[in-house]
């Protein structure tokens, strides 16, 4: 029903005063009170940072994933994932969504990135209330999430991401172990301001594959096998990348997860989520919106 509100607007009075005419006037202000809908959601992970510390080839941990409904209208919800590989804060690989998901390792002892899509194995629980991954690199929560305490549905997506694996053969760098040697009986250190030509420890050979194993004192390494060497009194390796070629090793991984939620009308999904599958949004059975556009 629309209401009439008469605001009182007349001259109550006029009169002469002191040759000047004094007018009284009355101004009525009427408010309209109008309170939005409210909508938000929250996006919840169980993950202990410390389980991704030092991070193993085929190491698997934890990290849960839900969206939640705090708000008091439906909205609909979708998800995408990314991959940011660096060192020393430099990014030296970073991957769509679309490539995050697919596991593709070029050749895991190069020591090379660039023709990998993911080393990170992503698991999936309730996947039956979400989509496949889509072209547009999103999954799509399959029902309206409805208001937070809603009868007429569930208010949270449940656990969507359950953990996270570093694949098995994961390239962690190409690695090249050298051998040294010295003569002198008082041991120092093997280190690089320690190798010269002159010693104390002297280059023994080219650059062997690891063995992992360093020589029995009195003996070297050489091309793979043990061999004496008059005077020898101590030998060693260094391991290390060969050419700086470092692949995944010492480096820091960041998933970056983006949630996006949009209220559960046609043309908010329309205008929002245009990239949807059309049966994706049948499913959703949105609400009409009837509103006219504000832009001029």
């Amino acid at each position: 029903m629309n209401k009439k509100v008469v605001g009182a607007l007349g001259l109550a009075a006029v009169a002469l005063v002191g040759g000047t005419f004094a007018y009284f006037t009355q101004t009525s202000t009427i408010d309209n009170p109008f309170d939005t809908a409210k909508y938000g959601t929250v996006v919840v992970e169980d993950f202990k940072p410390e389980d991704g510390e030092d991070w193993t080839p085929g190491a698997q941990v934890n990290k849960d994933l839900y969206v939640d409904n705090t708000g008091d209208r439906p909205v609909v919800v979708r998800v995408k994932f990314e991959d940011i590989w660096s060192r020393n804060g430099v990014v030296f690989k970073e991957l769509n969504s679309t490539d995050s998901m697919e596991i593709g390792i070029g050749d895991p002892t190069d020591g090379e990135t660039d023709p990998d899509k993911s080393v990170v194995h992503k698991y999936f629980d309730n996947a039956d209330g979400w989509s496949k991954l889509q072209p547009d690199g999103y999954y799509y929560y399959l029902k309206k999430l409805e208001p937070a305490g809603s009868a007429n549905g569930a208010d949270t997506t449940g656990k969507f991401l359950d953990s996270v694996r570093l694949d098995a053969n994961t390239d962690m760098g190409k690695l090249m172990t050298q051998f040294y040697y010295m003569t002198d009986k008082d041991r120092v250190p093997l280190t690089e301001a320690n190798i010269s030509e002159n010693g104390p420890w002297m280059l023994l050979g080219d650059p062997q594959p690891a063995i992992g194993a360093v020589a029995t004192p009195g003996k070297a390494i050489k091309d793979g096998k043990e061999v004496e060497i008059e005077g020898v009194t101590f030998t060693g390796a260094i391991t290390k990348a060969e050419d700086k070629k470092l692949g995944y090793s010492d480096a820091n991984y960041v998933l970056r997860i983006t949630v996006e939620t949009v209220q559960a009308t046609d043309k908010a999904v329309a205008q929002v989520f245009s990239t949807a599958d059309s049966s994706i949004v049948a499913g959703w059975n949105l609400d009409k919106e009837d509103l006219e556009s504000t832009t001029p």
